[in-house]
């Protein structure tokens, strides 16, 4: 496993264990790592940034840019998917 995916696995399990110490009338749980599945960093499509070394626009940072490892356009529409999933699940 790489240090990426344990790293989403910590932060998986402690969610999922937040999670359920608060009870589902106050917090839901979505475990979006099955719908980047082969779409993170380095993937194809790469849905997440890798690092990005220069500045964007509403960068406040000199070096860097903010949405280093953060979601493009299209991981946005994958944790939409596996929020939707979570929240309506399908009818068997």
């Amino acid at each position: 496993m790489t240090n990426g995916g344990v790293l989403a696995e910590r932060l998986a399990r402690a969610a999922a264990d937040a999670d359920a110490r608060a009870g589902t009338d106050y917090v839901t749980f979505t475990d979006p790592r099955p719908a980047f599945e082969g779409k993170g960093i380095c993937g194809s499509p790469e849905n997440i940034h890798a690092g990005v070394l220069t500045p964007t626009d509403g960068d406040m940072l000199a070096i860097g840019s903010q949405q280093s490892f953060h979601p493009k356009a299209e991981g946005y529409l994958d944790f939409a998917w596996a929020m939707n999933l979570t929240l309506n699940p399908p009818v068997p």
